[in-house]
């Protein structure tokens, strides 16, 4: 029988996990491994995340009537505040999950908009389109190629059998470009 009161007396903590990150290993002291830690998110958390693109709406409106003459500073404190017409709902709540879920390093909003495009919206090259992203240095791995194609024939995802390199339990943008890289190396092996 489960015991109540017990549970209701003991401190729960939230999960933590640490996630190496090799790319930012030059931002790192050279005594510190390149590991950033992160929490699980509360319901609250999500919450509020969920509700970050209303907030965001709001300052867009709150800008536009402090700053009607000033189109510049407008875009300039709109790109500072990840704010702008151009930034997607999803992607503010994004960093809403990067604020709230980083222990070390904490993560301010200033930063979160800076690392995630980098690191969650990888689409098979770096910033400099050159092919070096998370996707094309997966794709290099011949575990992954294999996990791929035996994803494949089990009819499964890769975050469901290579949890240790998608550990997000979902299909994410990441695995769907290495899909797409698969089966586009498939269709162009097969004879015509």
């Amino acid at each position: 029988m489960f015991d109540l009161q017990r549970f209701s007396q003991t401190p729960l903590a939230p999960r933590t996990a640490h996630v190496a990150v090799p790319d930012l290993r030059p931002w790192f002291s050279p005594d510190d491994s390149p590991v950033w830690t992160v929490r699980g998110l509360t319901g609250d958390d999500i919450a509020r995340a969920n509700e970050s693109a209303d907030r965001t709406a709001k300052i867009r409106a709150a800008m536009e009537a402090m700053i009607q003459a000033g189109a510049a500073r407008k875009e300039a404190f709109a790109a500072i505040l990840g704010t702008g017409d151009d930034v997607p709902d999803d992607l503010v709540k994004r960093y809403e999950h990067l604020i709230a879920g980083s222990v070390s390093p904490p993560c301010d909003r200033e930063l979160a908009i800076k690392r995630v495009p980098t690191e969650q919206q990888d689409f098979g090259t770096d910033r400099t389109g050159s092919g070096f992203g998370k996707s094309a240095r997966l794709w290099a791995d011949p575990g992954v190629r294999a996990a791929l194609a035996m994803a494949d024939l089990r009819g499964r995802f890769l975050f469901e059998i290579r949890p240790d390199l998608f550990p997000c339990g979902f299909l994410s943008d990441l695995e769907m470009n290495l899909w797409g890289r698969f089966f586009e190396e498939r269709e162009q092996s097969r004879p015509k």
